[in-house]
């Protein structure tokens, strides 16, 4: 597994029984998230980036533990997901949807209507992106061409909005770290449950995985506790 230390740089290599492997410090600019490339590589964004560094997508090979390349953004990068042999990321000032081909560098937008925020993930399932926006409360859906599928709005269960994921049928989970609870959201955006909070150990929710091979749900505390949880 691997966790990225947002405020500190770095990625943290944590084996299956949950102790750590190894640390991959960054220097310079935050990790903010982090998406699998292949098996031995991953794509790590920056989020805002500090005053006197550039927002940037590092690529970082696990094996030798370094950056490999660094891609600099127009846009501060927040979620990222590497789908159909593409990075595509969430970003913010511009606000867009945007994609990267890691093979000519070229970055291209997807979509730049949908409204997004500091703290925007992502996620892909199916040729359909599933984005956040904290601010607005709210989580769309939309095809892989930037076409608006659904908007699901909810300023009741869910409050400054970070971890977020998607299951296999398309249902989507956003833990949100003020209210302390994490929120499932139907595959078509029309009915929501809540389904974690303090009672399972949550406390500034800030980080979230769905396993579509296991079907299992990694939710990481601010602090550093994560918990795995099965089908609810």
């Amino acid at each position: 597994m691997v966790f990225t230390d947002y405020y500190g740089g770095g990625l943290f290599i944590v084996k299956a029984d949950g102790k750590l492997d190894f640390k991959i410090p960054m220097k310079g600019n935050k990790t903010f998230a982090v998406t699998v490339v292949d098996c031995t590589t991953v794509a790590v964004s920056s989020g805002k980036p500090y005053s006197n560094d550039k927002a940037c997508i590092r690529i970082t090979d696990i094996q030798s533990r370094g950056v490999t390349k660094t891609i600099y953004t127009e846009s501060w990068c927040y979620g990222i997901v590497f789908a159909d042999d593409k990075l595509v990321f969430c970003g913010y000032e511009p606000s867009g949807i945007f994609e990267i081909d890691l093979k000519t560098n070229t970055q291209s937008v997807i979509s730049s209507t949908i409204p997004l925020s500091n703290w925007s993930n992502i996620s892909y399932v199916e040729k359909k992106f599933y984005v956040t926006n904290a601010s607005t409360r709210t989580i769309t859906c939309c095809g892989n061409k930037g076409n608006v599928l659904w908007t699901y709005n909810d300023n009741v269960n869910m409050k400054a909005i970070r971890g977020f994921s998607v299951d296999t049928n398309g249902n989507a989970f956003v833990a949100s770290e003020n209210l302390k609870n994490v929120t499932m959201i139907s595959h078509d955006g029309k009915r929501a449950k809540q389904i974690l909070d303090t009672k399972d150990g949550l406390d500034a929710p800030y980080a979230m995985q769905y396993d579509r091979y296991t079907n299992r749900l990694l939710v990481a505390n601010q602090k550093g506790m994560a918990y795995l949880f099965g089908e609810q």
